[in-house]
């Protein structure tokens, strides 16, 4: 903590669990901070005094000791501590700004009347760039709705047009037949949307709740393959275990089995969507404690220019518009993998297929 925010004074014991006081205060000043550091301790020795000071400390007090002596040797070390610089003394955060001396926040110049606690608060937050990251949540949620918002408009734009021009004139039974199809095809499309933007908001919502147990990843590799191909069983999905996994009896990970599944049949379903023979490869294999499974499909590939944004909700590249989805998958993928402390990479080259690499770390059971 010392070395991530600022103190006006560090005051340590030497005796204390899990780190010895010295080799701590010679951590604190190897990392460059000068923040001044009174020692308190029972050993009271010239010798022991000698020691602390020389670990780094600036000040040395046997205990017991009266209380007005500690806090007269506070006041004389924060005297000598180095004056702060006066950028520090402001922070701000777009027309927000904060006097840290004077103790006033304005606001596009104007001032804004706090009370202690909630100034300490601001400074704490704004110490911490957590305003910043907020912002940057609020900017991202705007982004995702309006996606959202753009997602269903358009098919429902596309259902209100049929229906007017059905309405029209009296049509055969046929061209009836036609209209309802297509809008069920539309509807169905919206269902899709909505089934995934609920997964993604239910992860969201029970991840810190959820707690993860050692899994066997090829069992859950093996139910996702099951389910998807009962739903679509024009789908080909060729599972290649490597021959060193297959001498054990099973591999093991971390996680939480309805999020892995997810990830895996998104990563199955986009395989096979993407490629015209509907067929996607998966080789499983170990790489250090790792257990990594490769998701390769033979479709058109991704171009450089869409390849850096692949993960992003809803971004769809030029080459895609014709085939089904929303681009959701995969970045409910990226975020599942993160949670697993796992990691998703990807690699494409235009007309030569692509493949999703996703990798996480393995466990021994007994």
């Amino acid at each position: 903590m010392a070395t991530e925010h600022s103190y006006d004074i560090i005051i340590m014991d030497i005796l204390m669990p899990y780190i010895n006081g010295l080799d701590l205060c010679k951590q604190i000043r190897e990392k460059g901070v000068t923040t001044p550091i009174l020692m308190l301790s029972a050993l009271g020795t010239t010798d022991d005094k000698v020691i602390g000071l020389d670990a780094g400390a600036d000040d040395y007090l046997v205990k017991p000791f009266e209380f007005k002596e500690l806090l007269a040797r506070i006041r004389a070390l924060c005297k000598r501590s180095p004056t702060k610089e006066p950028d520090m003394l402001i922070l701000s955060i777009a027309d927000l700004a904060m006097d840290l001396d004077k103790k006033v926040v304005t606001r596009n110049g104007k001032n804004i009347n706090l009370t202690a606690k909630e100034f300490l608060l601001l400074e704490y937050f704004l110490k911490n760039k957590m305003l910043d990251r907020l912002e940057r949540a609020f900017e991202v949620e705007k982004d995702f709705v309006s996606n959202a918002s753009h997602e269903f408009r358009t098919p429902l734009t596309s259902m209100k047009g049929q229906i007017q021009v059905a309405l029209l004139k009296e049509r055969s039974t046929q061209e009836y037949q036609k209209i309802l199809q297509s809008l069920n095809d539309d509807i169905n499309n919206n269902i899709g949307l909505l089934n995934a933007l609920q997964d993604l908001a239910k992860a969201n919502a029970d991840f810190p709740m959820r707690a993860f147990y050692p899994l066997p990843i090829l069992d859950i590799l093996i139910d996702a393959q099951t389910e998807l191909t009962k739903g679509k069983p024009n789908f080909t999905i060729d599972i290649r275990v490597h021959e060193a996994i297959e001498l054990q009896e099973s591999i093991y990970c971390y996680g939480d089995v309805s999020l892995l599944k997810s990830a895996f049949i998104n990563l199955m379903d986009n395989g096979c969507k993407f490629s015209p023979n509907n067929k996607v490869t998966i080789n499983v294999t170990t790489e250090q404690n790792t257990i990594c499974l490769s998701f390769i499909d033979e479709g058109v590939g991704i171009t450089e220019v869409d390849l850096p944004h692949i993960f992003e909700p809803f971004y769809r590249g030029n080459d895609t518009r014709n085939i089904t989805g929303h681009g959701i998958g995969l970045s409910l993928v990226k975020r599942i993998t993160e949670w697993h402390k796992g990691k998703l990479t990807i690699s494409s080259e235009v007309e030569n297929g692509t493949t999703l690499k996703f990798c996480l770390p393995s466990i021994k059971t007994s």
